[in-house]
């Protein structure tokens, strides 16, 4: 069974069935050592929408019995099946061009890195939208929001020695995220 078979023997065969099936450029990427959710992230390209359907219902009939499927989203661009240590994201070649996820997977390190590299693709759009009452909202681009998270960084670098403690308590808004993040890029823990 899939369970008892090593992380690596689980990919290999995730890997054959997607090549069995005709997917294109099947990339396995190995995360545990990195700061990620998942150890293992699984990249193939679909010829189209129909193909990506054929794909996750080839592996549910075979993996089923042996994984876990925790969740699957599928879009007509691009499915992606969780097996909890395992993402598989299936993508049609557009898809996958735009967002290279790949370039991604290679440089990640950390969360940061995640919310940094977001950002760098994304910095006129909206990251957060906050809702102050019906007639006032605010919008926080991805761009504004990490020279934010830096300008923080470099005020706790200045400000709050090693060793130091502070507290930091807030509403669960876009400001709390921005100093979680700006208080792991000064190295702080949260």
């Amino acid at each position: 069974f899939m369970q008892e078979l090593s992380i690596e023997k689980r990919v290999k065969k995730i890997t054959e069935n997607l090549e069995d099936k005709k997917a294109l450029d099947v990339m396995e990427y190995d995360l545990r050592d990195k700061d990620y959710f998942v150890d293992f992230v699984i990249v193939a390209t679909t010829m189209a929408d129909k193909h990506a359907a054929a794909l996750l219902d080839h592996l549910k009939k075979t993996l089923k019995p042996f994984e876990t499927f925790l969740g699957v989203q599928a879009s007509d661009d691009c499915t992606v099946i969780d097996l909890g240590d395992i993402l598989i994201h299936l993508m049609s070649e557009e898809y996958r061009a735009k967002y290279q996820l790949e370039e991604f997977l290679k440089e990640f390190k950390n969360l940061i890195d995640l919310f940094f590299y977001q950002a760098a693709k994304q910095s006129s759009q909206s990251a957060f939208l906050e809702w102050l009452n019906p007639k006032n909202k605010k919008k926080f681009t991805w761009g504004e929001t990490s020279s934010n998270i830096y300008k923080l960084a470099k005020t706790i670098k200045t400000n709050i020695a090693d060793g130091d403690r502070c507290l930091l308590v807030s509403e669960n808004r876009p400001e709390w995220l921005i100093a979680d993040i700006a208080i792991m890029l000064a190295n702080g823990i949260t």
